[in-house]
């Protein structure tokens, strides 16, 4: 089963070597280390747990990083749709505003509407509005069910 996961757009501290961001952005591996390490990707970790956050397909609607945390970008319906055909996914979790405003036009301009066979789960993003314990509960335990649904 196939997951892809996307949050709206990566954040830097200024003075990064544009090495690690493009390795950041080539790298599933890579990714998931550095994503473990933000508040946000503790968030996921924890979770998830690590099995399940290893299986994930980690990615941005934007891949354009930001130089603060606060940094949001419009999503980027090319690099959505791109990864969507690169992994071809059976899930998608969609983490914020951006990722699901990025999904909702791909569904209704895109070709990739007329080939939509995922299942798509939604949720705040991790570090909005207070707990992100609260917030990661009902998709955790939603994706859990669907994938004992999928096995039996």
């Amino acid at each position: 089963m196939k997951i892809v996961a996307f949050l709206q757009n990566p954040w830097f501290r200024p003075g990064t070597d544009q090495r690690l961001i493009d390795l950041y952005r080539t790298n599933q591996e890579f990714h998931r280390r550095v994503l473990r390490l933000s508040a946000t990707g503790k968030a996921l970790y924890n979770a998830f747990g690590p099995k399940l956050y290893s299986e994930i397909h980690w990615d941005n609607a934007n891949p354009r990083s930001g130089s603060t945390r606060d940094t949001k970008y419009p999503p980027d319906m090319v690099h959505m749709e791109n990864v969507i055909v690169a992994q071809n996914p059976d899930v998608l979790l969609l983490f914020g505003r951006q990722a699901q405003d990025g999904i909702d036009r791909i569904l209704h301009e895109s070709f990739l509407k007329y080939t939509f066979g995922y299942v798509v789960f939604r949720a705040p993003h991790p570090m909005a509005r207070g707990s992100a314990v609260r917030h990661l509960e009902q998709i955790v335990r939603d994706l859990r069910s669907f994938l004992a649904q999928k096995k039996c």
